[in-house]
């Protein structure tokens, strides 16, 4: 089983090299996804692995130039606790729009047992809208957002 820190780093290579094998292996079938914006594609709670791979990943990959960008190449972890990681993650690079896609992401990720169950991501929503999302319609959450899903 991997320590946390570990699966941090899995986590961010396998986003950074669009390795989704790697990426399902450290994931729980439960996990859920919390973006806690009010406007874009993506907002609200989405729940279990097979949504965040069949549906949010690719959202995200298809809406990049991934000859131009690197989704989470630098990353750092601000803060560990026991089964909770705060780390920032940066990318540089081009949307498939041709406008910058240089984006700065905050997770909270939690654990059990070597596997991340819960992933919060605040990013800017107004620069992901502007160049990420263009004609793409929402995604419905499973819930919207609210602080006492968390």
């Amino acid at each position: 089983m991997n320590t946390n820190r570990e699966t941090v780093d899995i986590f961010y290579q396998s986003i950074a090299s669009a390795n989704s094998d790697a990426l399902a292996e450290i994931l729980d079938p439960n996990l859920e996804l919390v973006i806690p914006i009010s406007d874009g594609v993506l907002s609200g709670h989405y729940k279990g692995k097979a949504r965040f791979m069949t549906e949010i990943l690719p959202t995200v990959f298809s809406c990049v130039n991934q000859d131009e960008i690197t989704f989470c190449k630098n990353y750092k972890i601000i803060v560990e606790g026991d089964t909770t990681i705060v780390a920032m993650a940066q990318n540089f690079g081009l949307a498939s729009s041709g406008a910058r896609y240089d984006q700065v992401y905050i997770h909270i990720l939690t654990f059990q047992e070597g596997k991340l169950v819960r992933l919060i991501e605040y990013f800017d929503s107004a620069l992901a809208n502007r160049a990420l999302w263009g004609d793409i319609a929402n995604l419905s959450p499973d819930s919207p957002f609210n602080l006492s899903s968390i």
